[in-house]
């Protein structure tokens, strides 16, 4: 019986040649996943401490006035006419303070209402700013109290540039945004 023939040098130097390949390769994707999840680490680590802060600021603003969860989570006014001004004002003053420029506004009370007794209320909005202010705007609305929603988006190139913008940087955006009132809250009874 025959033994099988000797390796000779060539594939011996050919079988350390593939191993070293796989094992060169194999390191190349640890180091190549090990530095993706640190860059994953890292992007949760600073998620979680917006988190927290996000978690501070809306606790420090109830402990500030008094205020229970419900009464910052909704809009707190005796009618659902001054509830629904109320939320346009607020959508109106975050608008002036991000950078953008009011061209109309609209908000009224609808007939929706939660099994809590919260009534929906919606405002309507047309504006123009610049990107930076809408992204500053949506944060604002979508982070702030009392709660707010953004139910509906449409942004385009404004026509016409307002004073010290080039027409390039500014929008046309139509807005509408939603917020919840409590009937009865501070007292007062739904208008008829």
């Amino acid at each position: 019986m025959r033994s099988s023939a000797p390796a000779t040098p060539r594939h011996a130097r050919l079988a350390v040649a593939a191993y070293g390949a796989s094992l060169l390769g194999v390191i190349a994707l640890g180091l190549m996943l090990s530095l993706g999840n640190s860059e994953l680490q890292g992007e949760y680590a600073a998620k979680t401490e917006m988190l927290d802060r996000l978690r501070k600021t809306g606790a420090t603003g109830v402990a500030k006035t008094g205020a229970s969860a419900a009464q910052v989570a909704t809009i707190i006014a005796p009618t659902e006419t001054i509830a629904a001004s109320a939320l346009q004002k607020q959508i109106v003053d975050r608008l002036k303070d991000a950078g953008g420029a009011v061209q109309s506004a609209q908000a009224e009370p609808t007939r929706e209402t939660t099994p809590d007794g919260l009534q929906r209320l919606v405002a309507k909005l047309t504006f123009e700013s610049s990107t930076t202010a809408l992204q500053r705007l949506l944060f604002d609305l979508e982070t702030g109290a009392p709660f707010m929603f953004v139910e509906a988006l449409t942004a385009q190139p404004a026509t016409a540039a307002s004073a010290g913008m080039s027409v390039d940087d500014r929008l046309r955006v139509t807005l509408a945004v939603s917020g919840y009132w409590k009937s009865g809250a501070g007292g007062g009874q739904r208008a008829p």
